[in-house]
């Protein structure tokens, strides 16, 4: 029996041999509680930072999380509370609660539990009690001996009765695949339409995988391992419909045993829905399902039923599906027109065909305006093009009728929508929660991916070898990893996961923005004829999109070697081709950095120019606070301030004041123009504000200038050569990168340093050998050597 018991109804307290137990931090007493609920399961880290300390950063927390549990232990007893890998749990028997909690809600809530914690808990929190209230049953007035005496007689009648209930259950009960085990794979075939009605054809599929996705106890097969095991079944078609048949024999290639087949055909005036699984190993059906609807708005929740079956039969608990199984046409949309929709427009996503997917998903909320899961895509959608207001407002609807989704998809949408937002020590927190939950491929992935972009590598590495654990096919895996080896500097790693990704699909490496990731890990690694080979390969592309991310990736190129022509002839190049594709915003940041090589070239003029037609572009609403930094950044270095100016009144309209990318871009571009009108010392702590989100070289590089303009060398000299460390190539700031020894050395000279200077300036000229020649800063790098030169032997002729 359990020496403490943890009373939860109106004021929480724990109670022990000796009374009321108090703890150094309130919060004992509710993640007690949250251990006690989930026994012996345990709660992973990521929930309790979430629902204890949402407003910390991920370090503090887990600090904080620790310092709490080794209280608690050091009150109960040692090893009360136990924290492994997958977060914490509370030992059995250790605490008792004054409730109990069922596996699904009762009708009407249990307002006294956690009424009262003794704080004010986080709205996290308030949700996980709100919830957990609908699962909690007061314990009953005992009953007096003598009334339970007088119902002996009745209770063993009534017993008799139950026990002929339960045989006949048992005779009756669905029966259960034989061989199917928690956690197995199980193929969703596309659907056999016999209707005649194409209406069914994508949408019951979607609305089936949204169900089945609910589930604990089985985990669907990822669609993205098709192309590979077709190649390996010599199927020349990659897009062919999953037949049943098909999903099969893709079991049998695949080692995957089961496999659930979708039939949609005529019955009478109306429907009729079934499903059957096959066992592939026996290649037979094992079981089938099958519901009627006398109308097409009733296939819906037709498939709904023959769905629950399908997961009785394969083991589900009937407790475990009545906790996970929402109402189908209420999680999606009773509108098949709408799903249908919405389910081409994920299609069209896929295949990069972004403006057709939005037409279809806007179509999809204009059938159904109650439709969250569209509601939420167009969110996304929006954010991918940069359109940061619309996506805001579409993420807006989505989360008005987020209470319709399942708690998996309500888990997705919270994690897109704050990924897109930059907050990503939040979205580490809810990608984690998802992938402990749901673990499958997908959730793995997106919670790697979270990892990856907190510049947390190793752990991402961890995550995303978790995803291809489940999907050894998974392309966009093999990429991320390789982006987290960048991160950590193992590049030649980076380019084996690369090469792992090509095998898989050989135009992995040549779309959007992959290829110069690639190329630049060769650029890393001196490689430059294979950098610039996977260049040409991506200009090679037939759309307009790839040629000018080739085009610009070239420009990078030769910007890395000092031939500022050159690349002032790919960034011209790429800027037509963003004409023509009509993108502002690649042709934004192209005239940029073709301004940038101007000013390397020593034509300033030319590089004003570049400037004059970038401010008529700046209207165009998906240049955002951060791209609009970089704006400022150019306009800055050209001595254009009134321009400045103006690009920084447009990102005080359009900053999201929540957002820590945000806030940095302002006060970045504060300082950057402070400083160039002269007010360092209020230009410095600007420009630290504005690397609070992000450290890119270009903010760096201002924040040195800063330091030498205040006089603290030491500080720029330390700035300057933290990012020559970098080798920053292909974004802002890469000229920085390669000038940086010419600044070092000119610091150096200022601190009397002349000998080190001089090794500066001689690994400038080094790194600039193959130059564009008559660059003005490589000129000016030889004159000072040659005076440092001659000044050494001045010193030397003095001694």
């Amino acid at each position: 029996m359990a020496r403490f018991q943890l009373r939860t109804l109106g004021k929480a307290v724990l109670e022990g041999p000796d009374g009321p137990v108090v703890f150094a931090d309130p919060k004992a007493i509710a993640m007690i509680a949250m251990l006690a609920v989930a026994e012996p399961a345990g709660v992973s880290e990521d929930e309790l930072l979430l629902r204890l300390t949402p407003d910390a950063t991920a370090g503090a927390g887990r600090a904080e999380l620790a310092r709490i549990a080794a209280d608690i232990n050091d009150r109960l007893h040692p090893g009360a509370i136990v924290h492994h890998s997958r977060g914490y749990t509370l030992i059995p028997d250790s605490v008792a609660m004054d409730v109990s909690v069922l596996s699904t809600d009762r009708a009407t809530p249990e307002p006294r539990f956690l009424a009262d914690l003794g704080f004010e808990p986080t709205p996290e929190l308030d949700e996980w009690i709100a919830a957990v209230r609908r699962r909690i049953a007061a314990p009953e007035a005992r009953k007096h001996a003598a009334r339970r005496s007088r119902r002996a007689v009745v209770a063993g009648l009534a017993a008799i009765a139950v026990i002929s209930l339960a045989v006949l259950a048992f005779v009756n009960r669905p029966r259960v695949v034989a061989g199917f085990a928690q956690g197995d794979p199980l193929i969703l075939a596309d659907l056999t339409n016999t209707t005649g009605d194409t209406l069914f054809d994508r949408s019951l599929v979607t609305a089936a995988a949204v169900d089945l996705q609910q589930s604990a106890h089985l985990q669907l097969y990822p669609r993205s391992r098709l192309p590979d095991v077709y190649r390996r079944m010599q199927i020349t078609k990659l897009d062919s419909a999953l037949t049943f048949e098909l999903a099969q024999q893709v079991a049998e290639r695949d080692n995957v045993r089961f496999v659930l087949g979708l039939e949609a055909s005529r019955e009478g005036n109306g429907y009729r829905i079934t499903g059957r699984i096959a066992d592939a190993r026996r290649r037979a059906i094992v079981a089938e399902a099958s519901e009627p609807s006398e109308t097409k708005a009733g296939v819906i929740p037709a498939l709904d039923r023959v769905l629950t079956t399908v997961r009785r039969r394969l083991g589900e608990s009937a407790t475990d599906v009545g906790a996970r199984a929402a109402p189908l046409a209420f999680v999606t949309t009773a509108s098949l027109e709408a799903l249908r929709s919405y389910s081409d427009g994920a299609t069209a996503w896929t295949r990069g065909e972004f403006r057709i997917a939005k037409e279809l998903w806007q179509r999809a909320v204009d059938l159904d305006t109650g439709f969250a899961m569209a509601y939420g895509a167009l969110g996304g959608w929006y954010y991918y093009q940069h359109s940061r207001a619309d996506g805001e407002r579409y993420f807006a609807e989505a989360e008005r009728r987020a209470s319709r989704l399942t708690e998996r998809e309500q888990l997705m949408l919270a994690d897109r929508h704050i990924a897109y937002r930059g907050n990503a020590d939040s979205s580490v927190i809810v990608a984690g929660i998802l992938a402990t939950k749901y673990p499958n491929s997908s959730t793995w992935y997106n919670y790697g991916t979270a990892l990856m972009q907190a510049s947390r590598y190793a752990e991402a590495t961890k995550a995303l070898k978790q995803s291809i654990r489940y999907d050894s096919t998974q392309v966009n895996a093999y990429i991320n990893l390789a982006t987290s080896a960048s991160g950590a500097r193992e590049y030649e790693q980076a380019l084996a996961y690369y090469a792992a990704a090509g095998r898989l699909d050989s135009m992995a490496l040549y779309r959007n923005n992959i290829n110069q990731e690639w190329g630049a890990k060769f650029v890393r690694l001196g490689r430059l004829a294979e950098a610039d080979a996977a260049f040409r390969g991506m200009i090679a592309r037939p759309g307009l999109t790839e040629r000018g991310l080739g085009l610009r990736s070239l420009g990078y190129l030769a910007l890395w070697q000092g031939h500022a022509k050159e690349a002032i002839g790919y960034f011209g190049a790429a800027i037509e081709a963003a004409r023509q594709n009509r993108s502002p915003l690649s042709e934004t940041r192209n005239r940029l950095l073709r301004s940038s090589a101007y000013r390397l070239a020593g034509n300033l003029a030319a590089a004003r120019t570049e400037i004059d037609s970038v401010m008529r572009l700046i209207a165009a609403p998906a240049l955002e606070p951060g791209f609009l930094a970089e704006v400022v950044d150019q306009c800055v270095r050209v001595g254009r301030l009134q321009e400045a100016d103006s690009a920084l009144a447009l990102i005080a309209v359009r900053m999201d004041t929540a957002s820590k990318v945000d806030r940095a871009a302002f006060g970045f571009s504060r300082g950057a123009i402070a400083l160039a009108r002269g007010r360092a010392d209020s230009a410095v702590p600007l420009l630290v504000e504005g690397l609070k989100a992000t450290g890119g070289v270009a903010r760096v590089a201002h924040l040195a200038r800063g330091y030498e303009a205040t006089n603290q060398l030491d500080s720029a000299l330390a700035v300057v050569r933290r990012y020559d460390s970098l080798g920053t190539f292909g974004t802002a700031g890469q000229e920085d990168w390669w000038r940086a020894p010419s600044v070092e050395a000119a610091l150096l000279q200022r601190l009397g340093r002349r000998d080190e200077a001089a090794t500066a300036l001689r690994r400038f000229l080094d790194r600039a050998q193959n130059a564009d020649p008559g660059l003005p800063d490589v000129e000016d790098a030889r004159r000072r050597l040659a005076a440092e030169g001659g000044m050494a032997a001045r010193r030397q002729g003095g001694k």
